[in-house]
């Protein structure tokens, strides 16, 4: 982004004004909302060329098309995250079907990494293979290469390869660039998939998966980037060409995400660096709490891996925060789950994260209820694990609520 000054500007400073030309707007010093459901024409030939490339840039015709929010809230997160272009959907989740509905067809395969979020895991295990017909399968780091051949050699090519990493709820680490790297090796150049990585719980900020070999970002714009539990929102980042055409499967599937929606996303991303960073840094002072605490069997967050663990060197390498959603296994099974989520004070229980008050909800039965109990139990999606999604309440208030529920178990 060029300024008067001369200079790029940081992410940081950009989001204040970027896409938003003040003098063009009645001299606002804010973005307005703009409400309107269609767009005039300024001749015959102009309303013909604009209906030529509906879906594309900056085209306004229609709100279920385009609408100047989307495109600045787009233009902001495309700048923070090095992508050349976003395109905005109504949810996460719209997001993700979007991109499934534009870049596979009956007979295709899609490979996903098997820690997902449970929304995400039942559209891939159910809906996909039964209603679309095609055909997925999971992987993780170790075996990953394997399947990728297993999947080759049936003359079946991958068309997708979807990433969450860290993933939900363990924060396990996925290698993007291994991905990357293993189906440049066995794939020729002509038949390399799309690979897209759920960067919602470290970006745009502290993960960068474009820049390690992904193609697409995706995002449930709902958590950090919104921050406040009070918007759903999605979207995805990556070459103009990509995210062309999912805002032309955007418009086909109505999933736009609507002005105001897009405006609070926008205006999300603001302040999303000092609030990510402060949840960050109290994950961290919770994650080695509850370390060393006698009830807890297991803390499963990025801050306290250590450097024999296979996900360290991941870690490391790929990311340049930990994060702030802090699981861990209490002793004792469902009963002292229950027990503890049920004394929590400050802590609500309740799904979702990235908001700026702290949750507590227990995956097992909440979150990741529709995921098989074989597979639950594989993934270490157990009843005896919560994850707590950190906010940015005072640390120290955080650790007495934890203490005082703890204390009850």
């Amino acid at each position: 982004m060029s300024t008067k000054a001369g200079w790029k500007l940081r992410p940081e400073t950009a989001m204040m004004s970027l896409g938003h030309d003040r003098f063009l707007s009645e001299g606002a010093v804010v973005m307005p909302i703009y409400k309107t459901t269609t767009y005039a024409v300024e001749s015959f030939d102009d309303g013909e060329e604009r209906f030529s490339h509906p879906a594309q840039d900056s085209t306004l015709l229609y709100s279920r098309i385009n609408n100047p929010n989307c495109q600045v809230f787009e233009e902001r997160l495309a700048y923070c995250e090095g992508g050349e272009a976003c395109a905005s959907f109504a949810s996460g989740m719209a997001a993700i079907f979007a991109l499934c509905f534009e870049f596979l067809k009956p007979g295709d395969v899609l490979m996903f990494s098997e820690l997902l979020y449970g929304g995400t895991a039942s559209l891939f295990n159910a809906l996909l293979p039964e209603k679309m017909g095609i055909k997925t399968v999971g992987f993780n780091n170790e075996n990953f290469q394997e399947k990728l051949k297993q999947v080759a050699l049936s003359h079946k090519i991958p068309k997708l390869i979807f990433i969450e990493t860290p993933g939900n709820p363990t924060n396990v680490m996925i290698d993007i660039e291994m991905c990357r790297r293993l189906t440049s090796k066995y794939l020729l150049p002509g038949l390399q998939p799309i690979i897209v990585v759920d960067n919602t719980f470290l970006g745009p900020i502290f993960q960068y998966p474009l820049k390690l070999g992904a193609d697409i970002s995706v995002y449930s714009a709902t958590k950090y980037i919104g921050g406040h539990s009070d918007v759903v929102a999605g979207a995805c980042v990556g070459s103009r060409e990509h995210m062309n055409r999912l805002k032309r499967a955007r418009m086909n599937l109505g999933s736009i995400l609507n002005p105001e929606s897009a405006y609070m996303c926008a205006r999300g991303l603001q302040t999303l660096s000092e609030r990510m960073t402060k949840q960050i840094d109290n994950a961290c002072i919770m994650a080695e709490y509850l370390a060393n605490h006698p009830k807890v069997e297991k803390v499963y967050h990025p801050s306290v891996l250590k450097v024999t663990d296979s996900d360290y060197a991941i870690y490391k390498r790929q990311c340049l925060a930990p994060g702030a959603i802090v699981s861990f296994d209490i002793k004792g099974g469902t009963k002292s789950s229950k027990k503890f989520l049920d004394s929590l004070k400050i802590f609500v229980q309740a799904v979702s994260l990235g908001s700026v008050e702290s949750l507590a909800q227990h995956p097992h039965t909440m979150t990741h209820r529709g995921v098989s109990d074989e597979d639950k139990n594989r993934l270490g999606i157990t009843d005896k694990m919560i994850r707590l999604a950190i906010g940015k309440e005072h640390p120290d208030d955080l650790v007495k609520d934890l203490e005082q529920s703890l204390s009850e178990v």
